[in-house]
């Protein structure tokens, strides 16, 4: 796992003068990333993942899963911590709320996962409006609860995971990818990170990364005359999107954190979503 929060305080000066994140963002997003770190390290140190996954033997992708019932301390005590940094920066979101729905016993822990696992946003939505919260406080909220969970239970897998099937989704976790990058170091391959358990791998150039159609007429490229160095991937096929980054050509693919290149790209975003695409 890459270290997020130093690689972001490394750039926060260059971050702040173009504008794009203030102060409180970058120490938000510090204690985010401080969290995930924490968490994973704890977890991989102790070597026994409270989310067993158990995979084929001929793949990688997890089929199936369980929460132990003495593993709902440490899923717990982190999201206590996790709704600590969300109320302190901001307040008006009751994410103690949402805690008491997601982590009321392993039984409520195996059910959210399940709905992240196979995509179920409709379940999601229930569950947000259980919590009288909205879908995408919620969702941020569960994703960066389980994020440090599935990166260890991939970590302490000791087994490459590998896209032998060349699929859109992560050969691991099966979840979405948040963002890919161009590396022209390995002939222009493009390459996809995984939304919840952080894994990369490779995938078609031409292709959509959230529904895998590789028709051609569906498919289209936007970039910022300002910053060639983010692209929106669109697809009218499916109407969702993939952010990417152009890798230049002396830049190492370890030294790109998609993490903070994420972050720091939000109006790619917007700009994605005001022309009619949602993202995955």
């Amino acid at each position: 796992m890459q270290n997020h929060k130093e690689n972001l305080i490394r750039k926060k000066e260059q971050i702040l003068q173009t504008g794009v994140l203030d102060d409180h963002t970058i120490d938000f997003y510090c204690d985010l990333f401080q969290f995930h770190q924490d968490t994973v390290s704890s977890i991989t140190g102790s070597g026994e993942p409270p989310i067993r996954v158990h995979v084929q033997a001929d793949k990688s992708m997890v089929r199936d899963f369980g929460v132990k019932k003495s593993s709902m301390e440490s899923l717990q005590q982190a999201l206590d911590a996790l709704v600590k940094i969300i109320a302190r920066y901001n307040p008006g979101l009751d994410a103690g709320r949402c805690a008491g729905i997601l982590a009321a016993d392993n039984t409520s822990v195996e059910k959210i996962i399940s709905i992240i696992l196979t995509k179920d946003s409709g379940a999601l939505l229930k569950l947000a409006e259980t919590s009288k919260t909205g879908f995408e406080e919620f969702a941020f909220i569960v994703i960066n609860w389980l994020k440090p969970f599935f990166i260890s239970a991939r970590e302490l897998l000791n087994t490459p995971v590998q896209n032998e099937d060349n699929m859109n989704l992560c050969p691991f976790c099966g979840s979405y990818p948040d963002m890919g990058f161009i590396d022209p170091e390995k002939e222009g391959k493009r390459l996809l990170r995984c939304s919840l358990c952080e894994n990369i791998w490779e995938f078609k150039r031409i292709a959509c990364a959230v529904c895998g159609t590789e028709d051609h007429d569906s498919l289209e490229v936007f970039t910022d005359e300002d910053n060639k160095r983010y692209r929106i991937e669109a697809c009218h096929a499916c109407g969702g999107y993939l952010k990417t980054v152009k890798l230049n050509k002396f830049e190492a693919v370890d030294d790109c954190d998609l993490s903070i290149e994420n972050i720091i790209s939000a109006s790619m975003d917007a700009g994605a979503m005001k022309k009619g695409f949602k993202r995955s």
